[in-house]
């Protein structure tokens, strides 16, 4: 410490680290906190200033040291929430002293890589719709002149008969912007749930479309994270982000591979726990905050997996045929009658494995869900009851969705279906009817060996106090269960197992029914809401799996991170490698604002 007893306090919350001086004074005042029968004045940035003076005065107790400080502001912070939000770790410090931490190496790699592949995927994206995006602004600015024609118009007889005119043009033109717009749907409301300000992201896309501005459209994806990049790269069909071949070899996870994951979470302010197994040991790390890794969270759509595999399962256990799968899903009298009329037709069109496979043009729940969830708690009523899954298809979207050219939209509702159909499909051969819970448990979790998957939230597990909601969905067979990060672990073990398994048909049923979770001889899955994120991975080639649970706001962070994790423990190649093989591209595609315009061969 200091002479004169001064100090500095760093603390590290969920998203950022704070440093606050703390200055004794003789004399008290309003502005003062009383610490060890001292009174010091707190200085520093407004936002952990105001956090400090309004949890201070609970924290200060009389006879308080400066070390009580620092472990009361440590528990609090890991239990409630405040302008600093989640405190992670507290540190004591000479007075006027911050505390600078070195970036590890994943972190210095990433930061220097994101800005090309934003630029990367902002240019394929223009170069792929340049000319339908010339249209649109040739349409807008022709809109825009039939508009001021209008205007200008005369209010007589000669006026009305032209005004009609230009009102019947008008209406052509705009129908036809609305479908030069349509394809850039899905990709706009993805990049608005991405952000905090969805209206400026709109206001700047159409700005930029509009105006046929290739330099304003770049500035959207500035702000874009490696999995939200990935995600366009991979949905939007573009495949211009390069990607490092990884290791098909055996891997020998290392202290320093596990520190390097560490000091990744720490300079990205994740917030969770990761458990990677090789084929010899398995290794669990956790942030800070989260004292014990192997509390339950919520791991949203990795649920998918599981009830994926239950269909295949049961084809395997000779449960159901495996000529289900190619028949119109079917489903108890029932449940049909609790589904929207458009959804009870659309049965009719539709296999399970096209609805396993997210091709049958269902919309969601979880959304309708979610807000009556909200809803209730606002006005102080108890949150809706989810005793079984066919609860949650009084949330059902009443209308289908629009698919991609291939016939894909991903579907909560049509996963919950497919969840409804095993159940059915069991009930209408067997005497005793099973729920949909007791099969998963019989034919997945038993003999994985999953100890935590529950429902509804475990006493125990943890959520981002942020969200009020989350902690009252329940889990069904489209996600939303808890588990843990080593009881994902083994059910990502047993699944490898079980496909290296020669004497099983496993392996055969899951490259012909497993699309949703499986591809390139890797088992993979995401999940995520706004406040919380999972993943799970198995590689088969090398026997690596990844598992990711957090409680960190921001959609897909898990994901994001096991992709890090792959791209560095598995590289095949130096470091160097895939930002080598980004400028390479880069100097293919040139610059948005550049002349001539996109001239990429990729």
């Amino acid at each position: 410490m200091s002479s004169g007893n001064d100090f500095h306090l760093h603390f590290i919350s969920q998203n950022q680290s704070y440093d606050v001086d703390f200055q004794q004074q003789e004399k008290a005042s309003a502005e003062n906190v009383m610490i060890d029968g001292r009174n010091y004045v707190i200085r520093g940035d407004k936002s952990e200033v105001l956090w400090l003076k309004a949890k201070l005065p609970e924290l200060a107790k009389s006879g308080m040291t400066i070390e009580d400080l620092k472990i009361r502001l440590q528990d609090v912070g890991a239990k409630e929430i405040g302008i600093a939000e989640r405190v992670q770790s507290v540190a004591i410090q000479p007075f006027g002293q911050q505390v600078a931490h070195k970036e590890g190496a994943w972190s210095l790699q990433k930061k220097a890589s994101l800005p090309g592949k934003q630029k990367l995927v902002a240019n394929k994206y223009w170069e792929k719709n340049s000319s339908r995006f010339a249209k649109i602004a040739k349409t807008t600015k022709h809109i825009e002149r039939l508009k001021k024609q209008m205007e200008s118009t005369s209010r007589g007889k000669a006026g009305r008969a032209k005004r009609s005119s230009l009102t019947t043009q008008i209406d052509i033109h705009e129908k036809r912007l609305a479908d030069l717009r349509k394809p850039d749907g899905m990709f706009l409301q993805f990049l608005k749930n991405c952000s905090n300000n969805p209206g400026i992201v709109e206001k700047t896309f159409l700005a930029a479309v509009e105006g046929n501005d290739p330099a304003k459209f770049q500035k959207l994806f500035a702000k874009s994270t490696e999995e939200q990049l990935s995600a366009i790269d991979h949905g939007e069909g573009l495949n211009v982000i390069p990607r490092a071949p990884l290791s098909q070899k055996p891997v020998t996870v290392t202290k320093s591979d596990l520190k390097d994951i560490q000091d990744y979470m720490r300079d990205t302010g994740f917030s969770g726990a990761v458990t990677i197994t090789d084929r010899s040991s398995t290794y669990t790390v956790s942030t800070p905050n989260v004292p014990d890794p192997q509390a339950p969270f919520a791991i949203h759509s990795v649920g998918k997996v599981f009830t994926g595999v239950l269909a295949l399962r049961m084809i395997e256990e000779k449960v159901i045929p495996k000529k289900a799968l190619d028949k119109p899903i079917q489903l108890s009298a029932e449940i049909v009658e609790k589904l929207p009329p458009k959804v009870r037709e659309q049965l009719k069109h539709t296999t399970l494995r096209e609805v396993m496979l997210h091709h049958g043009r269902y919309g969601d729940y979880l959304g309708n869900y979610q807000d009556a969830i909200e809803a209730a708690l606002q006005e102080n009523r108890l949150p809706p009851v989810v005793d079984a899954p066919e609860d949650f298809l009084q949330f059902a979207d009443k209308n289908l969705v629009v698919p991609d050219k291939s016939g894909y939209a991903y579907s909560n509702l049509g996963l919950l279906l497919v969840g409804l159909s095993l159940q059915h499909l069991y009930n209408s051969q067997n005497k005793e009817a099973m729920t949909y819970d007791g099969l998963l448990h019989d034919y997945v979790l038993e003999p994985a060996g999953v100890g935590v998957y529950e429902r509804h939230k475990p006493e125990k597990a943890r959520v981002n106090p942020q969200d009020k909601v989350s902690s009252h969905i329940t889990g069904g067979p489209a996600g939303g269960a808890w588990s843990t990060v080593g009881d994902l672990a083994r059910f990502g073990n047993w699944l490898g197992a079980k496909y290296r398994d020669t004497d099983s048909p496993f392996s055969d049923l899951i490259e012909e029914f497993g699309g949703e979770f499986f591809s390139e001889r890797e088992f993979s899955h995401g999940g995520s809401i706004e406040s919380a994120s999972a993943h799970l991975s198995h590689r088969l080639e090398n026997g690596v799996t990844i598992t990711i649970v957090s409680d960190k706001e921001g959609l897909g962070l898990a994901s994001d991170l096991a992709q890090t994790i792959q791209e560095n423990l598995l590289k095949q190649t130096p470091l160097e490698r895939s930002t080598h093989e980004l400028g390479a591209r880069l100097s293919e595609t040139g610059d948005l604002a550049g002349e001539p315009l996109l001239k990429s061969k990729l």
